[in-house]
């Protein structure tokens, strides 16, 4: 899932294109609005919503759902990893920072 706080501009992946209503506390009639799985888009906007049980949908540059609702955060994820989690999966391991210093 994305984050809440993903900025504008930022591409993420659709992971999950279902129409199973597992990400939604209402029922929505209007569809996915042509959503697809391994499809690449544009985060327009994140906003706050009761519909979703994350509490927040995002809006996509590349599509545009009937009656302006967005998708729950839980059907995507990010291309490329925040620089964050970059630098945590590139950081050394504990334990051999332990073992550099104890030379």
């Amino acid at each position: 899932m994305i984050s809440p706080h993903t900025p504008a501009g930022t591409k993420v992946v659709c992971i999950d294109a279902s129409a199973n209503g597992k990400y939604m506390r209402a029922i929505w009639i209007g569809g996915l609005g042509g959503l697809q799985e391994r499809a690449v888009y544009t985060v327009k906007a994140i906003y706050r919503t009761r519909r979703a049980i994350s509490g927040f949908g995002v809006l996509l540059h590349e599509i545009e759902r009937d009656g302006g609702q967005g998708w729950a955060i839980d059907r995507f994820r990010y291309v490329d990893l925040p620089s964050c989690l970059v630098d945590a999966l590139n950081a050394q391991p504990a334990k051999d920072k332990a073992e550099a210093f104890a030379d």
